[in-house]
């Protein structure tokens, strides 16, 4: 049990040694697929341009793959799955945060238009860092936290 004790204090203390207080990023400009409105799938409680936000992001990070002829499925690759699935989970809290009116609507819109940006921005970069902690958050305000971090000049 001691050993136990013990190894989980020096993990804690590693994680904590071992994570930057900032992220900072020089980028110059960012490319961006052109997403009509009618093309994306509405967000729940949303507004048109955080859904094309999104499908922008979705169609960055993801790409079909045909596997071919004895198969016939097409298969998705994602481009750095930690960060992929932050947002997915981030986006449900804030789904659910605004159904149950925790939430402010437009509070909740710009945050998760501001990580999105910061995530298109980051698709090119080199980020295990980051991702290496969006691995080990366990809640959506600890992913909050670690965006927070990031700042891109």
């Amino acid at each position: 049990m001691k050993n136990l004790l013990l190894f989980l204090l020096v993990y804690l203390i590693s994680q904590v040694v071992f994570s930057q207080e900032e992220y900072v990023f020089n980028i110059d400009s960012v490319t961006c697929p052109k997403v009509a409105v009618n093309d994306c799938q509405s967000l729940p409680y949303m507004s048109a341009d955080v859904s094309v936000m999104y499908e922008q992001f979705n169609r960055m990070y993801t790409r079909k793959i045909d596997c071919g002829p004895p198969a016939h499925i097409s298969s998705v690759e994602i481009d750095k799955p930690d960060l992929y699935y932050s947002i997915k989970k981030l986006s449900k809290y804030y789904f659910k945060g605004l159904k149950k009116g925790i939430i402010d609507k437009n509070e909740a819109e710009k945050e998760l238009q501001d990580i999105l940006q910061k995530c298109m921005a980051l698709h090119s970069l080199k980020t295990s860092p980051i991702e290496q902690e969006l691995k080990a958050a366990n809640n959506p305000t600890e992913i909050l936290g670690i965006f927070q971090k990031i700042v891109i000049e």
